[in-house]
C-alpha cells in the first residue's frame, strides 16, 4: 500500500497522472483490504488530487472533502494542512474563489502551527496563484507572495513547486507586459523541468515562452 501510494505520489508531482493513477488505485484497494483507516485521509487526498490535476474536477472535490472528513474522524492532523490546501485549489479550479481562499488561510496557520513548512511553501503557492488570477491583477501582491514561496521552496530543496514558482512569476509577467519579470523565470522554469523530466510541466512552460 505504502510503496503504490509513493509511486503514484513521485508520478503526481512529476504531472504524469495517467501513470499515477493504476499505482493510486491499487493503493486504495490495499488500503480497502488491510482497513488501514489511519491512511485513508492521506490516501483519499493524494486520489483526490491526481483526479484535479487529470480534469477530473468534481471527482476530486468529491475526494478532497471526503479527505478532510476522514481526516476529521480519525483525529489526524499529519498533513492536515495540505489536504485542505489541495480542497482550496480544487475549489478555486471551479470559480469559488472565497471559497478556496478559506481553504488556503486555514492550511497555512495550520502548516505554521505543525511546523510543516513544506506544506507551507505548497500553501503559499497557492495563494500566489490566487492572487495572479484576480481581476485587476495586482502585480506587486500576487508577486511578492510567489517570491515568498520561491525562497522557501529554494532554502528547503523542493525542486519541483521551486520550477511552478518561476512558471508563476513568468506568467505574471506575460499578464502584465513585464518581458524582464517574465523572461527570466520561464527559462529557470522550462530548465528545471527539463532536468526533472517534467513534461507535462514543460509544455506549460514553453509554451508560456511561445506567446
Amino acid at each position: 500500500m505504502l510503496a503504490c501510494l509513493a509511486a503514484g505520489r513521485l508520478h503526481v508531482r512529476k504531472g504524469d497522472i495517467d501513470l499515477a493513477i493504476p499505482f493510486l488505485d491499487k493503493c486504495r484497494e490495499a488500503q480497502r483490504l488491510g482497513n488501514f483507516e489511519v491512511w485513508s485521509a492521506s490516501i483519499s487526498s493524494t486520489v483526490g488530487y491526481a483526479y484535479l490535476l487529470g480534469g477530473r474536477v468534481d471527482e476530486a472535490v468529491a475526494l478532497l472533502t471526503e479527505a478532510i472528513e476522514q481526516a476529521n474522524a480519525t483525529k489526524s492532523m499529519f498533513g492536515h494542512s495540505l489536504r485542505l490546501a489541495y480542497l482550496g485549489e480544487a475549489v478555486f479550479l471551479m470559480g469559488r474563489t472565497e471559497e478556496a481562499l478559506q481553504h488556503a488561510h486555514c492550511a497555512l496557520e495550520v502548516s505554521r502551527a505543525q511546523k510543516e513548512r513544506g506544506h507551507e511553501a505548497y500553501v503559499l503557492r497557492l495563494l500566489a496563484e490566487i492572487a495572479a488570477r484576480q481581476e485587476p491583477l495586482d502585480v506587486e501582491a500576487a508577486t511578492a507572495t510567489y517570491r515568498l514561496a520561491l525562497d522557501l521552496t529554494e532554502e528547503l530543496g523542493m525542486r519541483p513547486l521551486t520550477a511552478q514558482c518561476h512558471l508563476g512569476l513568468g506568467l505574471i509577467g506575460r499578464r502584465a507586459g513585464q518581458r524582464q519579470l517574465a523572461e527570466p523565470h520561464l527559462t529557470a522554469a522550462s530548465a528545471m523541468f527539463r532536468e526533472m523530466g517534467m513534461s507535462h510541466w514543460l509544455k506549460k512552460a514553453e509554451s508560456a515562452k511561445a506567446q
